[in-house]
């Protein structure tokens, strides 16, 4: 266990729902590959498991936080090595596997290995994007419990600033390199859920604790949604 921390139970009902969220995400690269573009069973599959990718992102911050609700500077190289440990060896695993299967269709090259590296193959892009949250949890989480009591504002500014970048990114306003597919693989295009994560996880009994007297009302919400014209 961490210096200065306490010890916590583990939420193994909440950590469960990561592997669901990624299958979610697969399904819906799968779908968009292999359904025909006209079918209206592939395009509403489509539209209702992007939100798997944002949930995604979500539950890890929260379980990040969660689990580290405060990390020292003795901590870091345990806090990275770990990280590195569980998802950079995976991912560069599976690099080099998808690199070594496309070597069929092109020649190889070391700067195309180092580009699908930093981007990555596919669905291996929001490990992309968990490496980067990673690296920049622990200034984030300093800034998060500096403004404790905040947290309001603070979930109500990450909104609105995901509002206008999202809008932004869709009147292309933004570099090219910000919008369409690569939007994707940057950590700012998804900032309100990690910062809505990590503040879940630091008033974990109360979130708890509404969605569960609310339980009804979310379900009938997305129930609605589903049946949308």
């Amino acid at each position: 266990m961490r210096k200065g921390s306490t010890k916590k139970q583990r939420l193994e009902h909440v950590d469960a729902m990561r592997p669901i969220k990624q299958l979610g995400v697969v399904a819906n690269h799968s779908f968009i590959f292999f359904a025909p573009t006209a079918s209206i069973l592939a395009a509403s599959s489509v539209l209702l498991l992007h939100v798997t990718r944002e949930a995604f992102l979500f539950i890890s911050a929260c379980m990040l936080a969660y689990a580290y609700p405060a990390l020292q500077r003795q901590d870091l190289s345990r806090f990275y090595r770990r990280r590195f440990i569980t998802v950079g060896v995976p991912y560069l695993c599976w690099t080099i596997i998808y690199f070594i299967l496309s070597l069929k269709t092109n020649p190889l090259s070391w700067s195309t290995f180092f580009f699908d590296l930093t981007t990555g193959y596919y669905q291996l892009y929001f490990l992309v994007l968990l490496m980067q949250f990673y690296l920049i949890f622990p200034l984030l989480q300093k800034y998060i419990l500096r403004t404790r009591g905040y947290h309001g504002r603070l979930l109500a500014l990450s909104l609105v600033v995901q509002v206008v970048y999202v809008s932004l990114m869709h009147w292309q306003i933004l570099p090219y390199w910000l919008r369409d597919n690569w939007a994707n693989r940057e950590l700012m295009s998804y900032q309100f859920y990690l910062i809505g994560g990590m503040i879940a996880a630091y008033h974990f009994n109360a979130f708890h604790d509404w969605v569960v007297s609310h339980a009804k009302i979310i379900l009938e919400q997305h129930l609605s949604v589903l049946w949308l014209p």
